[in-house]
């Protein structure tokens, strides 16, 4: 099982990434990449059905955050377009968070690890962010630079991802139902 957390957790070249966690490119990709893994697993109808109960549950605006989710066929096409600036992004957004590249190549860009070392530095954080790079993420900002829309996803994912951690530190043995 590969480690979830990077040792480095959120710093690249020795510069802390966590302010770019609310960045509007990085909110898209996590909230498109979160849904799309749910679709994988349970399909449409039930991912949507989970999205707008978790944004009832977490007070968030539903018409914002299924807007976002609404556009992932633009998000697919700038996927195809660009796939190398995508999976950056992509292992960009991880790194962002803390986690370890082998993780976020497999669970949001499902591929391996062998994949992930073929392309070198192409695909390393450590390599391929600099001040142009990360000035270019603005570029293929599709919904969230819109404040509004960038604020109920803020609100989402601080959400979604605290249920998540709290959830995953509960033991089933101290649940009754």
């Amino acid at each position: 099982m590969i480690n979830v957390e990077h040792p480095t957790k959120g710093i690249i070249q020795g510069e802390d990434l966590s302010s770019y966690r609310y960045h509007p490119r990085i909110l898209e990709l996590n909230i498109i990449n979160t849904y799309l893994n749910f679709v994988r697993e349970y399909g449409v109808v039930k991912t949507e059905e989970l999205f707008k109960a978790l944004s009832l549950f977490l007070a968030v605006d539903w018409t914002k955050i299924s807007g976002i989710i609404n556009n992932v066929d633009r998000f697919k096409q700038q996927q195809v377009r660009d796939k190398m600036k995508y999976r950056q992004e992509v292992l960009f957004m991880g790194a962002v968070w803390g986690h370890h590249r082998l993780y976020t190549a497999k669970q949001h860009l499902h591929i391996t690890h062998a994949t992930l070392y073929r392309y070198g530095d192409e695909l390393n954080p450590e390599k391929f962010v600099n001040e142009a790079w990360l000035n270019s993420l603005a570029n293929d900002v599709i919904i969230c630079g819109i404040e509004g829309y960038k604020q109920e996803a803020i609100r989402f994912v601080d959400g979604f991802f605290n249920l998540v951690r709290i959830i995953g530190n509960v033991s089933i043995s101290k649940v009754r139902i």
